[in-house]
């Protein structure tokens, strides 16, 4: 039987209130490094983790091209995701860390080799709806990235929607009816513009 893999595409980070760094929220106004919403990435991750007990986890990030967030030195994003799962009772020994990478297109080129290096069959990638698209656009022309042509995509906020509704509802709508999200996601499509273009900035 194949073994199944999940990626998550790292998000943003920042420290909380006791100063440990910690994945954003989804409802984090303001971008640190990345961008909003890794936090819902990973409570995802971990809710399908519990519904397949077998499941491996790749947990995509590196430092990020400035290893400092305003002025402050920070882990690297694939091991704050390490941490958050373990919290969250995903067994260590089922994650998997990617740590070169410091924006999607990279931690699309490393999943690439992960999938090609293990000879990976059944593997999915989840993040933020918000970032799927252009995600999927990445994926679909250019051609460095043919071999996540058939990867399947996942939603992190229909999965946190499909198992704890009452929770999310209303949190992910306000979200996505806030200012600060229409324009996050009028850049997205920016982005997928020049990537169909060919005029997108990959590294």
């Amino acid at each position: 039987m194949n073994k199944k893999y999940l990626a998550i595409l790292g998000g943003g980070l920042k420290q909380n209130k006791n100063s440990q760094w910690v994945s954003t929220d989804i409802t984090e106004p303001e971008d640190f490094q990345g961008a909003p919403s890794g936090e819902i990435r990973v409570i995802a991750a971990s809710l399908l983790s519990k519904q397949n007990p077998e499941l491996y986890i790749i947990a995509t990030g590196g430092h990020g091209y400035d290893k400092n967030v305003r002025g402050k030195k920070h882990p690297g994003l694939a091991n704050i995701t390490q941490s958050e799962l373990i919290k969250l009772g995903v067994p260590q020994n089922r994650i998997i860390k990617e740590s070169k990478s410091n924006n999607t297109y990279q931690q699309l080129i490393e999943l690439s080799k992960i999938i090609q290096q293990q000879d990976i069959k059944d593997i999915a990638i989840i993040s933020s709806r918000w970032h799927l698209p252009r995600t999927k656009a990445m994926i679909g022309y250019l051609p460095q990235l043919k071999p996540l042509k058939k990867i399947k995509l996942i939603s992190a906020e229909k999965i946190c929607l499909k198992y704890y509704p009452k929770k999310w509802k209303k949190i992910i709508a306000q979200v996505y009816h806030s200012q600060a999200m229409k324009q996050r996601i009028k850049q997205e499509k920016r982005g997928i513009q020049d990537i169909k273009a060919g005029k997108y900035r990959l590294k």
